[in-house]
């Protein structure tokens, strides 16, 4: 009975689904969007990626590391910065990001 009062109800106020005109439109912005969303430069990975090294490069900036686009050694490091940095550089090598980079192990 309910299903009946709300249909009801819905087709009282005009409230019914109808067919839109621009449906059309629509499905081809999704489609644009789904297409975009996975090549890059937008894809997930590669904003993940560029993310991740941003915020690399802060934290080491931050930490008085990376001077002018180059590392200097620093033994009295923050143990936050540490482990920060670590916590990257890690999830950079599972995904294999660091592949023919100049941090890249071995």
């Amino acid at each position: 009975m309910w299903p009946c009062l709300v249909f009801l109800y819905c087709d009282w106020c005009g409230v019914i689904f109808k067919p839109v005109k621009r449906n059309s439109l629509i499905a081809l912005l999704a489609a644009a969007f789904a297409i975009v969303s996975v090549l890059p430069p937008v894809d997930a990975f590669t904003l993940s990626r560029n993310s991740q090294i941003a915020r690399l490069e802060e934290y080491l900036e931050q930490g008085g590391i990376l001077v002018d686009g180059k590392l200097k050694p620093k033994a009295d490091a923050d143990l936050n910065l540490r482990v920060e940095t670590t916590s990257i550089l890690n999830y950079l090598q599972r995904r294999n990001y660091l592949q023919g980079s100049c941090l890249a192990a071995g």
